[in-house]
Parts: C-alpha cells; sequence; structure tokens
C-alpha cells in the first residue's frame, strides 16, 4: 500500500476513536516502540498529553522520513476528506 494512502487510513480511523481508545492505543504504540519513559503534561488525572508532547514525540521518532514531497503529501490527505452534515 502506498505511504500516503496508509496514512490516510490510519488517520481516517483514529479520527473514530473516542479519548480513552485513543490512550490505550497511544499506550499500545509506546510499548510497540519501546519508549518506557513518557512525560506527562497538561491533565495529570486523565494522563492527556499536551499538543506540544504529541508533536515533539513524533518529530523524535522521525514518523515522517518515508514522506518525499511533503507538500504534495498534504494535498493528498486533504483529497476526498468525507464530508459531514
Amino acid at each position: 500500500m502506498e505511504t500516503t494512502v496508509l496514512y490516510r487510513s490510519v488517520l481516517e480511523k483514529l479520527v473514530q476513536l473516542s479519548p480513552k481508545e485513543l490512550a490505550t492505543l497511544d499506550e499500545f504504540l509506546s510499548k510497540l516502540l519501546g519508549h518506557t519513559n513518557k512525560k506527562k503534561t497538561g491533565n495529570k488525572k486523565s494522563g492527556i498529553e499536551s499538543p506540544v508532547d504529541w508533536l515533539e514525540r513524533l518529530a523524535s521518532a522521525n514518523s515522517l522520513q518515508s514522506i518525499d514531497d511533503h507538500s504534495e503529501w498534504q494535498r493528498q490527505i486533504r483529497q476526498d476528506r468525507p464530508l459531514t452534515r
């Protein structure tokens, strides 16, 4: 599967998850990737991380290295988005 199509598929599924399901997925992915030292900020009671933490982790994981042309990738991702009313 093409990388862009795969990212789009994953993103479409992520928006359907509840916050609790996202937290479970985040924990699973952290274990899968060997990230044992989770830095928490924001709401400590619920374990929600700030957007800055998410972006820092994304940058440190080099998750977007496989994308050759970021502008083209963005155009493709924005295409065919389901419209809701």
